[in-house]
């Protein structure tokens, strides 16, 4: 059962995200917001102490999660902005972001869900690119199956592997985050890395022995999910399905479907009717998982669906 303590720590957590995303560099407007932020800030720290004051049984009951608010009061009265310098305020956000992370990850141990940030990553979206056309260019080129499958779970298995050494020496953890810092986001200290889930989506599509379907999986992952982040954070302004913007979702439509029609056209000579028609679905299947996908990896998600879609749309399209 949720109690009233860890709801008003949730509520608590939902306003400080809010502050935190408008303090986004892709979205930041320094002239709209500088006003309101030391006001916003100001109830997020009145509400906090009174959390971290509260002496009923339910807070008391709820050590672990008074821990990760109290660690939050500090990092919030240390680092406070002291003037409306905008480099002021991003810098407060880049050091308040970890500790909003370890409180995210405390209230989904008490099965209350709070969302992650996802800050403006570039390094990460090229990272995002350049996996997905190494995958696809070892699915092309490879004339064996057993071999892109023993790839293919290879890179699963050292994900795996990775994930299971961060939860048993912390050290290897803060390694790990900060030798991956450039492409992390700060929630991946506390959960399994998007990478992993990735590997093992290659890996479970690889053993499907399907190249089409395979093909247009990894281009939905690796052209429609970082155009879609960029649109979205910079022009996203229609929200919609989970916190998702239509901007971006139409980007990654677009963005998938264009590289899976060139890719089936240009690489397996289609013709343009199926390449639209698989292609098409492959992405919108995969925006669909995008969308949806909260308590399953997008990275996971996003190409098991895509291959449904074009799998599917390859039966009907003969």
């Amino acid at each position: 059962m949720v109690t009233a303590f860890a709801q008003d720590s949730r509520d608590l957590a939902l306003e400080l995200h809010r502050l935190l995303g408008e303090l986004d560099r892709s979205r930041f407007r320094w002239r709209e917001h500088v006003r309101a932020l030391p006001a916003r800030l100001a109830r997020v720290q009145e509400a906090l102490r009174e959390l971290v004051r509260r002496d009923d049984p339910e807070a008391v009951a709820a050590p672990a999660l008074r821990e990760r608010l109290v660690d939050l009061e500090g990092t919030l009265e240390q680092h406070a902005p002291k003037s409306d310098l905008r480099s002021e305020w991003l810098a407060f956000r880049a050091r308040v972001m970890p500790k909003y992370e370890e409180l995210a990850s405390s209230l989904r141990a008490a099965s209350i869900h709070v969302p992650s940030l996802r800050p403006k990553n570039y390094a990460r979206n090229a990272f995002h690119v350049f996996n997905a056309t190494a995958s696809l260019t070892i699915l092309e080129l490879v004339p064996s199956w057993d071999v892109v499958i023993v790839i293919a779970w290879a890179g699963a298995l050292a994900g795996w592997t990775m994930e299971a050494s961060r939860r048993i020496w912390p050290r290897a953890n803060d390694f790990m985050m900060k030798l991956f810092g450039p492409v992390a986001h700060p929630h991946e200290a506390h959960r399994v890395n998007s990478a992993t889930y990735y590997a093992t989506s290659i890996a479970i599509l690889a053993s499907t022995r399907e190249l089409i379907p395979c093909a247009l999986a990894l281009v939905t992952l690796g052209l429609g999910d970082p155009i879609a982040a960029i649109v979205g954070r910079r022009w996203g302004r229609v929200r919609w399905v989970n916190g998702r913007s239509v901007e971006g979702t139409l980007a990654f439509v677009v963005a998938a479907w264009i590289g899976g029609v060139a890719l089936m056209i240009g690489v397996h000579g289609a013709g343009w009717a199926p390449a639209l028609a698989v292609a098409g679905a492959a992405a919108l299947l995969g925006a669909f998982a995008e969308l949806y996908s909260r308590k399953v990896d997008d990275n996971l998600a996003i190409p098991v669906m895509a291959w449904v879609g074009a799998f599917l749309a390859g039966i009907a399209v003969g």
